[in-house]
């Protein structure tokens, strides 16, 4: 499960924070995660409207294989915050 919390912010653009905790994993781990995440983030920035997003994971939810779900929760999270 991926934790999203959004607040609108003043900004023109949507900003992100990552938080991913030390016990889940070694730091190549996090970051490896963390990119992901960034990544996800750069290929949607430009349909969402302006909010501050904070990404959360749980402990050890996506293991190595399963970074396909890590995505999917991603896009849809983003896609939600799409500008209507």
């Amino acid at each position: 499960m991926t934790l999203a919390f959004v607040k609108p912010n003043n900004r023109n653009k949507p900003r992100l924070g990552i938080a991913i905790g030390k016990k889940f994993g070694n730091a190549v781990r996090r970051n490896k995660l963390k990119r992901i995440v960034r990544e996800q983030f750069r290929l949607r920035i430009n349909e969402m409207a302006a909010f501050d997003v904070l990404i959360t994971l749980k402990k050890n939810q996506f293991p190595e294989d399963g970074i396909g779900n890590l995505i999917s929760d991603l896009d849809g999270i983003f896609a939600r915050l799409a500008k209507k």
